[in-house]
């Protein structure tokens, strides 16, 4: 396939996407049977979020036009492993796509907590493209690849250093998201915020976990504006993981904040456990940059409206941590980049 043929394919995908038809509609209710944090809301945005950002025509022509030249066309000669994780649905799509375009033959290992979906997408392209079958295949083992991808946690990361870095590699870890107040922000601003922290459950990379806040700042604001995001109370694993932490801090005397959904305490770590969000203090605006670049390795991305922040283009606006375009890569490596050199 050729570039322009690929990105035909991908228009078809995302009107597949929007469309939802009864296999997807079904693939849909399977996932949420079997990952609870994957409730068809969830889905239902995660699938949103792609069709409009990663499948759009000219989105796509704009991300792929530096290398159009650099793309092979003919059948794809070399494979790239892609290990997936499986903390929102769908999340390696990106890296997926990259490969794609970049004409490999992903070789995807699932999550066991996401491995529905993938098989109605490969299904569908199918359906459209019998040549998609050179591009797309999966299996539980990944052997001498030509180039990986892999997402895990900090423990997986030690794994896949050990068995992959002789490859081409790009591997991932923990990462965590981080906000910015100066104190000016509107009540709509936070109440964008709240998306920010709360989409997802809070368990994705992009999802902020610990606000920056002046000294002076009255943190118990933020429970009162968000009042709106009650519901969560009403998932049992959301529920349960409130309930446990709550007593943690109970039995330990550690001062929080709490509403009857979320709990806030001050605490230096980047990534808080779901139903909790960190927060610290800064002096100043100074200081409180400062502390964001000593956390510059652990932070995926950055949200607030802050002015300083903005003109460094060190933030993005709240309520969009979520919805990354093309070129919002992970860990600020371009994958697309990285696989054509490789290639």
């Amino acid at each position: 396939m050729d570039l322009k043929e690929k990105i035909e394919l991908l228009g078809n995908l995302r009107a597949f996407l929007e469309e939802k038809p009864a296999v997807l509609k079904e693939g849909i209710r399977l996932a949420g049977e079997h990952n609870k944090w994957f409730t068809e809301d969830n889905v239902n945005r995660s699938l949103g979020h792609i069709a409009q950002k990663f499948l759009n025509e000219d989105a796509l022509l704009k991300w792929t036009d530096s290398f159009k030249d650099k793309i092979p066309n003919e059948k794809p000669s070399k494979k790239l492993a892609l290990i997936m994780a499986g903390n929102i649905p769908l999340v390696g799509f990106h890296d997926f796509l990259a490969g794609f375009i970049a004409n490999y033959t992903s070789v995807i290992k699932m999550s066991s907590k996401d491995k529905f979906l993938w098989p109605i997408i490969n299904d569908f392209l199918k359906s459209q493209n019998s040549e998609i079958a050179d591009y797309i295949h999966f299996s539980e083992r990944i052997s001498s690849p030509d180039a990986i991808i892999a997402t895990g946690d900090d423990n997986t990361h030690r794994y896949f250093e050990y068995y992959f870095s002789k490859y081409p590699h790009i591997l991932r870890k923990n990462r965590n998201s981080v906000a910015f107040l100066d104190g000016t922000e509107s009540d709509e601003q936070l109440k964008l915020l709240s998306d920010d922290v709360f989409t997802y459950f809070g368990l994705g990379c992009r999802n902020i976990t610990n606000v920056l806040i002046p000294e002076d700042y009255d943190v118990t604001k933020l429970l009162d504006i968000w009042e709106d995001k009650y519901k969560l109370s009403q998932h049992t694993g959301y529920l349960n993981n409130f309930d446990y932490h709550r007593s943690l801090l109970l039995l330990s005397k550690r001062e929080h904040l709490v509403s009857d959904f979320l709990i806030l305490y001050e605490d230096a770590s980047l990534s808080s456990p779901v139903s909790c969000l960190h927060y610290q203090k800064y002096k100043n605006i100074e200081h409180g940059i400062e502390m964001l670049n000593n956390f510059k390795d652990g932070i995926q991305c950055i949200a607030g409206e802050n002015e300083i922040l903005r003109e460094k283009k060190l933030a993005i606006s709240f309520g969009k941590t979520q919805f990354p375009e093309l070129d919002d890569y992970a860990d600020g490596q371009n994958t697309l980049e990285f696989l054509i050199k490789n290639h």
